[in-house]
């Protein structure tokens, strides 16, 4: 998740829709049937009237799998702006490996898609969205996958509605793009890996919750079950 970028456009104004408002949304079972269509044909396609229903009520589009749609995006909006995110790869591949890898690959997640329904979700997303970008690998072929879904951007996007960008570059760039006027603050500097893994922490800890919750009501549940059917025994008796 690019949180510095996230937070420069809240301070401009804009509503970004990111991945968590996929998560919290409801979105993700759609993102990944879309995933589906544009990698293997499968089902509806998926385009302007598509992308206006899942995110009418935002007016910038952030992150995964969003940004694997670019030849779409173009096409439903040829007037929209796009800001490629320059990160060095061997920066992108460890916040990469820190976060989303070590995450959702882990034993807890494997759990949690059987008792947790949002969990499920996630974790189907996720991995459709690697499968379909670097074939589920997380070595080099992932880095390779990064650096020629850049190249592909710069290659589809006209020169004139596409900025390079790093939040090191500051509000000059982005805002002079936007055509807006820059804040007197200080551009946001997140640290996007220790971001991303504490909104990672944070979700799993509230799908295991949820878990702990669905599970004790069924035991409690069940004994009620058991208890009532006893009683029903020893009165018939």
């Amino acid at each position: 998740m690019d949180e510095a970028l996230n937070a420069a456009l809240c301070q401009l104004g804009f509503r970004p829709y990111d991945f968590m408002d996929r998560v919290e949304l409801g979105h993700l079972p759609l993102w990944t049937k879309a995933l589906h269509w544009k990698f293997k044909g499968e089902g509806h396609s998926f385009g302007l009237e598509q992308f206006d229903q899942l995110t009418s009520d935002f007016d910038a589009i952030l992150d995964t799998p969003c940004c694997l749609f670019i030849d779409e995006l173009i096409a439903a909006y040829p007037e929209a702006k796009v800001i490629l995110n320059t990160r060095d790869v061997e920066g992108w591949h460890k916040s990469m490996m820190a976060t989303v890898f070590r995450f959702f690959e882990g034993p807890s997640w494997r759990i949690l898609r059987y008792t947790d329904t949002m969990a499920a979700e996630v974790c189907e997303f996720d991995r459709a969205l690697w499968f379909y970008f670097c074939n589920g690998e997380t070595g080099d072929k992932a880095k390779q996958a990064f650096m020629e879904h850049n190249n592909y951007v710069r290659k589809v996007v006209p020169p004139e509605r596409l900025l390079e960008f790093q939040p090191q570059d500051g509000w000059k760039p982005l805002c002079r793009f936007l055509n807006l006027p820059e804040p007197k603050t200080s551009y946001p500097m997140r640290n996007d890996s220790g971001a991303t893994q504490a909104a990672v922490e944070e979700f799993w800890k509230r799908c295991v919750r949820r878990s702990i919750m669905k599970i004790t009501m069924s035991v409690i549940g069940i004994s009620a079950f058991v208890y009532g059917a006893r009683w029903m025994l020893r009165a018939r008796v």
